[in-house]
């Protein structure tokens, strides 16, 4: 590969007009200007592209698709890219313009990581921020990171908030195209898998949550599931991990599962349930009985199985046999 700029920015594109030359404008506005920012259009249908017609900026490229999803143009910018090191910005999200000064700064005091993250605001429709900050400047071996992510019930990085070493992401096989929820969960597990990943409490990111497509409540637990087997496949196939790292990873999947279920997010889904007793986090292959064994595993999944019952949803079910 050619040397290229510093950092690579993937920003993926599909029906986000009214946003995109938000999100381009915090990029060209960053004060560390080695970049390339490339915006990999999937089959829009309400012409954002042309957004990208009043940026005049050497450092901006686009390139357009047919509609596939967000992995798969996310995919076609990291294959486009040039740099080491790869940003991901979603086209309706904003970063300030000290996010890639300190994103750079983090990679020169600690090199030997993989993936980098700041803290970031999420901001609703009704203009209500709440910031997910983390704790200092701090690197996290693999347990530390998914223990921090079991704190938060999620990952403590975003897709518009991490930057990652090219090298790493390739050898993830990037981005899976087969999930439409959780593929980037599913990636940062991988990648943090490999090597350890630094953040930082300062917020640099702005997350606005009143875009289409996310919430968690227009998404079936099943495809929750999905997500768990996906990543269990590609743990096996990819990532050469110990016991102790292994307990870390399911807990997470079992108590944001949990948290939605007290949500009420499923509210009598039993194709839910009989998915999840069908899943690895129930049988017993060689790689789940490891995990299961996890006395933190368990209290995971008691905790799902308490809020079933409190639903109704596993008593309904059974009355009817």
């Amino acid at each position: 590969m050619e040397k290229g700029p510093f950092f690579s920015v993937v920003i993926p594109l599909f029906n986000k007009k009214p946003h995109i030359k938000r999100s381009i404008r915090s990029v060209l506005r960053q004060k560390y200007s080695d970049f390339e920012l490339i915006v990999v259009d999937d089959g829009s249908t309400d012409e954002g592209l042309h957004e990208l017609e009043e940026f005049s900026d050497d450092r901006l490229k686009s390139f357009r698709k047919s509609n596939g999803g967000v992995s798969s143009a996310r995919n076609l910018g990291i294959e486009k890219s040039k740099s080491k090191y790869i940003a991901f910005l979603d086209a309706d999200d904003e970063w300030e313009p000290l996010f890639l000064s300190n994103i750079y700064g983090m990679i020169q005091k600690y090199p030997r990581a993989g993936m980098y993250t700041a803290s970031f605001t999420l901001i609703d429709r009704t203009n209500t921020r709440t910031k997910i900050v983390g704790n200092g400047l701090t690197e996290l071996s693999s347990r530390e990171y998914f223990r921090a992510c079991r704190k938060r019930k999620a990952t403590i990085n975003n897709s518009s908030s991490t930057v990652v070493r090219r090298d790493l992401l390739l050898k993830a096989c990037c981005f899976s195209e087969t999930l439409d929820t959780y593929e980037d969960w599913n990636l940062w597990y991988k990648i943090a898998l490999m090597s350890n990943v630094v953040s930082t409490s300062e917020v640099l990111v702005n997350i606005y949550r009143d875009a289409i497509n996310r919430s968690d409540v227009d998404k079936p637990l099943t495809k929750y599931l999905l997500a768990y087997e996906t990543l269990v496949c590609d743990i096996e196939r990819f990532v050469q991990i110990n016991d102790l790292e292994l307990k870390e990873v399911t807990p997470v999947f079992c108590e944001k599962i949990q948290s939605l279920l007290k949500g009420g997010v499923v509210a009598k889904n039993w194709e839910f349930i009989v998915n999840l007793k069908k899943s690895e986090l129930y049988k017993y292959s060689s790689f789940s009985q490891r995990i299961l064994l996890s006395p933190l595993v368990f209290q995971a999944l008691l905790g799902v199985y308490e809020v079933l019952v409190h639903l109704g949803i596993y008593g309904y079910r059974r009355r009817r046999k």
